[in-house]
C-alpha cells in the first residue's frame, strides 16, 4: 500500500512538472527609443516613440510614460492619451509590422529640460511570445521665448537645417538622438558633412555609418551614410540572433540573379526596399543587405514567417549574366523567355514542314503533268504523220487503183477467174489431198516404231485442207 501511494505522489509531482514546463514561455527582446526634439518656450514639439521588435512580427505594444508637467503640456497624440504629467501609449500589429509607432504632442510652458520616462509597459509579439523591452526616454530641449537658444542648439550640434536628398525626397539630418535610439551594434560617433562634424552612428565591428534623418512630417528615418559617394539609403535592422544582424538597403542591383527573379518593392515600417520575385513562388523575396560582419549579399524574406535566410546567386546565374553583346542579351532572352521561344521555334518549325510538303506535291504533279504532256505530244505527232502519208496513199490508191480494179480487174476476175479457180483448183487440190493422204499414212508407223531422232523435210510441210 505505502508503495502505491509512493508511486501515485511520484506521478502526481511528474505531471505538474511537465506541466509547468509545458507552460514555460521564451521572452523576446525589443526596444522602446525615444526622440529628443528641441523647442522653445510657447510652441508645441512632438516626441516620436517607436517599439521595436528586431525583426519578428509584433503583436501589442502598451506602456506608461511620465513626464514634467510643470514644463510640458500634453496636447494631443497618435495612439496616446494622457495628461497631469502621465501618458498611456497603446497599439496593436497586424503580424505584418516588426515595429508600432507613437506621437505625443507636446506645448513648452517653461524654459530648460523635460524628460518623458517609462513608467510600465506590456509587450508582446504576434505569436503571443512576451516582449522585453531596452527602455530608453526623450529629453526634450525647451529655449527662450524668442528662439535664440533653439537656434543656437541646432546649430551647435551642426545639425537642424541641413537637407539631403534621398529617392527623391528631401530630409533634414536629425542629430540629437539620444544613446537609447542607437540600433543594436552602433555607437555614437560624429563624421564629416557638407563641410561641418556631424552626429550619426557607426558599425561597432565595421566601416558602416548612418544617419537619422527626418521627413517633413518630423518622423525619423535611419539611413546608411557612403562617405566616398555622398550617398544615403534608408536602412532596417533585422536581428537574426543574439550576435548576428543584418542591414536591409538599395545597394543591390539584381543583375546576378537568375532570370526567373523580376524587381518589385517591399514596404517594411514604412520604408520601401527593392526585392525581387519569383513570380511561380509569391510568398518569398530577394533582398539586399549587410551583415554585421560587413558582408554584403541576398537574403530569403518569407513574409508569411517574417523569415530571413542568406542566399547564394548560382553560379550559373553569374556565368550568363557576365556575357556581353548581343550573344549575352539574346541568351538572357532565350531563357527569361523559354517557353514563348520554345512555342515559336516549333510553330516555325510546322510552318516550314508544311510549305515543304505542300511544293512538294506541286512539284509532283507538275512533273507529272510534263510527263503527260510529253507523251501525248508524242503519239499526237506520230498520228498527224501516219495520218498524213496514209492520207496520201489512199488518195493515190483511191483514185489509180480504183480505176484499174474497177475497169480491168472486175472483168478479168468475174470472167477467167472465176472459171480457172473453179475448175483447176478443185482438181489439184483433189491430187494433192489424195498424195499427202497416202504419204501421210506411210511416215507415222515408221515414226513410232523407230523412234527417229531426226526429222525429214517432210515434217515441216505444211498440210492443205481441201475445202
Amino acid at each position: 500500500m505505502k508503495i502505491l501511494k509512493k508511486l501515485g505522489l511520484s506521478f502526481v509531482l511528474l505531471s505538474v512538472m511537465f506541466l509547468s514546463i509545458a507552460f514555460v514561455s521564451f521572452a523576446a527582446d525589443g526596444t522602446l527609443q525615444f526622440s529628443d526634439p528641441t523647442t522653445t518656450v510657447g510652441s508645441e514639439v512632438t516626441v516620436e516613440v517607436k517599439m521595436a521588435t528586431g525583426g519578428a512580427a509584433i503583436g501589442d505594444g502598451n506602456a506608461t510614460l511620465s513626464y514634467d508637467a510643470s514644463k510640458l503640456e500634453f496636447v494631443s497624440g497618435t495612439n496616446a492619451t494622457g495628461g497631469n504629467g502621465t501618458i498611456n501609449i497603446s497599439a496593436s500589429g497586424t503580424g505584418a509590422e516588426t515595429e508600432l509607432s507613437y506621437s505625443i504632442v507636446f506645448k513648452a510652458l517653461a524654459e530648460g529640460t523635460a524628460t518623458v520616462e517609462v513608467s510600465d509597459y506590456t509587450a508582446y509579439l504576434y505569436s503571443d511570445e512576451k516582449l522585453n523591452l531596452t527602455s530608453g526616454n526623450s529629453t526634450v530641449t525647451i529655449g527662450a521665448g524668442d528662439g535664440t537658444a533653439a537656434v543656437a542648439a541646432t546649430t551647435g550640434s551642426g545639425g537642424g537645417n541641413t537637407t539631403v536628398t534621398v529617392n527623391g525626397t528631401q530630409y533634414t539630418i536629425y542629430e540629437a538622438f539620444s544613446d537609447s535610439s542607437l540600433l543594436t551594434g552602433f555607437t555614437k560617433t560624429t563624421v564629416a558633412y557638407d563641410g561641418a562634424e556631424r552626429q550619426c552612428a557607426k558599425q561597432d565591428n565595421g566601416e558602416l555609418y548612418m544617419f537619422y534623418l527626418n521627413d517633413a512630417s518630423n518622423e525619423t528615418h535611419m539611413a546608411l551614410y557612403d562617405s566616398k559617394k555622398e550617398t544615403f539609403s534608408f536602412t532596417e535592422q533585422v536581428i537574426l540572433s543574439d550576435e548576428l544582424y543584418i542591414l536591409l538597403n538599395d545597394r543591390g542591383d539584381g543583375s546576378d540573379l537568375p532570370s526567373q527573379f523580376l524587381k518589385t518593392t517591399v514596404t517594411i515600417n514604412g520604408n520601401e526596399f527593392p526585392a525581387w520575385q519569383d513570380t511561380s513562388d509569391t510568398d518569398f523575396y530577394l533582398m539586399y543587405a549587410t551583415s554585421s560582419t560587413g558582408e554584403e549579399s541576398f537574403y530569403r524574406y518569407d513574409k508569411q514567417e517574417n523569415t530571413y535566410q542568406r542566399y547564394k546567386v548560382p553560379e550559373e546565374s553569374k556565368d550568363s549574366t557576365s556575357l556581353g553583346g548581343t550573344l549575352g542579351k539574346i541568351q538572357n532572352v532565350v531563357s527569361k523567355y523559354f517557353v514563348f521561344v520554345l512555342i515559336a521555334v516549333a510553330a516555325l518549325a510546322l510552318i516550314v514542314l508544311i510549305i515543304i510538303i505542300t511544293l512538294s506535291v506541286k512539284l509532283h504533279r507538275r512533273n507529272r503533268e510534263l510527263d503527260d504532256l510529253y507523251d501525248g505530244d508524242y503519239e499526237l505527232d506520230s498520228d498527224k504523220s501516219n495520218d498524213a502519208y496514209y492520207d496520201e496513199d489512199d488518195d493515190y490508191y483511191d483514185d489509180e487503183d480504183d480505176e484499174y480494179y474497177d475497169d480491168e480487174d472486175d472483168d478479168y476476175y468475174d470472167d477467167e477467174d472465176d472459171e480457172y479457180y473453179d475448175d483447176e483448183d478443185d482438181e489439184y487440190y483433189d491430187e494433192d489431198d489424195e498424195y499427202y493422204e497416202d504419204e501421210y499414212d506411210e511416215v507415222i508407223p515408221k515414226s513410232k516404231s523407230g523412234r527417229n531422232s531426226k526429222k525429214s523435210k517432210d515434217d515441216y510441210q505444211v498440210n492443205f485442207v481441201d475445202i
